[in-house]
């Protein structure tokens, strides 16, 4: 086993970076201020100097969605660019309880030179005997963690038994007080208010604009969003009902909770959202410029929408669509096609006045394919050389200075072919450019192809298009390429 390259040691005191992680509702939470004090003391007995200092919280619950492996990822990449020199934890357990992702920590750190040290457990990990035993204590964290993951899911099940959420916590719709959930007696109509308004045809995002322009705000306090409306009213709990296991496998269980619908109205919600899944066109696009724009204010993606009984058909930023927050930008169909339509006209002519550069560029491009199909050739020749020398050398056919200097020129002409090769290939592929039949294509035959085909069609040639509005005068659309034109 070969040993990994430690840093020298430094003239000046080791630099410590204290990570201190914080569990919400768990057994044996620690406040950040004992671990804080412990590293303190340890830094202050070890001669390290405490340069950096980084908190975590693992709210999840979760091995998948724990927001503290960005700050676990955070501290390893200030031992990789030489920020600190050591990572000190109150615990080895306060790292992480994962074992892939405690591996993989520990390989990250120690391959770049650094140490994690714990404040707490003091184990010399320079002896063989040291490291066995931080394995030791990874693993029994390792343990206790699904120890504590088993215990979690009977406790969760035990609560579903008995008609309870298998998570405390608030709901939309109802008053809790302990166990108990009630009715609330404004957010409760609310919440049976959108199980009718689906039913009568208005779909997640126009459910979430209304609650955001009526000033309701989500449990959490932030706007209602299409995602968070689905969640809410697929949860079946405003049905007087739990969900239990995965969305792909998810059952229902009755609850002791009161109900704020019917069952009537539970059992058309969920025909209503099946029907809807399964509508035609999924997938498949309306518009040529659907998935193209963007809104210039916000940048999220714009979704085709009937702006008006005079304007027709166009695009409107999908977050605002979403949650009715921001600009509403807007543009008509006829306007961002016909923007589109004359840039290919322009890039159709200034192709055309370049005719000739694309034809040196094409002999260009047939000569650097000749040249790297024949010094391929040459390697492989001198490949065969260099076996042939080999076999001779090792039947003593060959004296063994001459075959040293024999194999080094071999060798040192193979990685100069090489090199050149790989160069002529490099040229080759850099010399291609987006095919013209395309563009004319889209220029002659626009009425005529599909919207999936031209939609197909242009995302061989444009990377975005840019709706802006400026605070005054008419919206601006732009055009921004795979290749600009003067590439072409």
């Amino acid at each position: 086993m070969t040993g990994r390259a430690l840093r020298p040691v430094p003239q000046t005191a080791p630099r410590a970076l204290a990570l201190i992680r914080v569990s919400k509702e768990r057994e044996g939470m620690v406040s950040p201020e004992l671990q804080d004090t412990a590293i303190g003391d340890y830094c202050a007995r070890a001669g390290y100097t405490i340069t950096h200092r980084m908190e975590g919280l693992d709210e999840s619950g979760s091995r998948a969605r724990s927001r503290w492996w960005a700050k676990l990822d955070a501290a390893v990449a200030m031992i990789e660019a030489g920020d600190v020199d050591v990572i000190v934890v109150w615990k080895f357990s306060r790292t992480a309880r994962h074992r892939l992702r405690w591996a993989v920590a520990l390989d990250r750190v120690e391959t770049a030179g650094g140490r994690l040290e714990s404040a707490t457990e003091q184990v010399d990990v320079s002896t063989s005997t040291g490291r066995f035993t931080r394995g030791m204590l990874a693993e029994l964290n390792a343990f206790e963690a699904e120890r504590i993951g088993e215990q979690w899911k009977e406790a969760h099940e035990r609560r579903l038994s008995k008609g309870l959420p298998s998570r405390g916590g608030p709901r939309f719709g109802y008053v809790r007080d302990g166990d108990t959930y009630t009715p609330d007696p404004v957010t409760g109509p609310l919440l049976a208010g959108m199980y009718a308004d689906y039913l009568e045809g208005a779909g997640f995002s126009t459910i979430a604009r209304r609650l955001n322009r009526a000033g309701q705000r989500t449990l959490r306090g932030g706007p209602w969003s299409s995602e968070r409306v689905a969640d809410v009213l697929d949860s079946g709990f405003g049905a007087g009902l739990l969900s239990k296991g995965s969305r792909r496998d998810i059952t229902w269980v009755p609850g002791v909770h009161p109900a704020v619908i019917e069952a009537a109205v539970w059992e058309a919600y969920r025909e209503a959202r099946e029907a809807r899944r399964g509508q035609p066109n999924a997938g498949v696009p309306l518009y040529p410029l659907s998935g193209l724009l963007r809104c210039g204010d916000c940048g999220s993606s714009m979704h085709a929408a009937r702006l008006g009984r005079y304007a027709g058909y166009g695009y409107i930023c999908g977050r605002w669509v979403k949650t009715g927050q921001g600009v509403c930008v807007t543009v008509s169909r006829a306007k961002v096609e016909r923007v589109v339509l004359q840039w290919l006209a322009r890039y159709a002519a200034e192709v055309e006045d370049q005719a000739t550069r694309q034809a040196a560029r094409q002999a260009a491009q047939l000569v650097a394919r000749s040249d790297a199909t024949d010094l391929r050739r040459q390697v492989l020749r001198l490949d065969e050389r260099l076996n042939r020398l080999t076999v001779g050398w090792t039947e003593g056919l060959v004296p063994d200075s001459a075959y040293a200097a024999t194999r080094d020129e071999l060798a040192a002409k193979r990685d100069e072919l090489v090199g050149r090769a790989r160069e002529a290939e490099e040229m080759s592929t850099a010399l291609q450019r987006p095919a013209m039949p395309i563009v004319t294509a889209l220029l002659d035959r626009w009425d005529e192809l599909p919207a999936a085909s031209r939609r197909e069609m242009l995302g061989h040639l444009l990377r975005r298009v840019v709706v802006v509005r400026p605070e005054s005068g008419p919206v601006r659309v732009e055009v921004e390429p795979v290749h600009a034109l003067r590439e072409v």
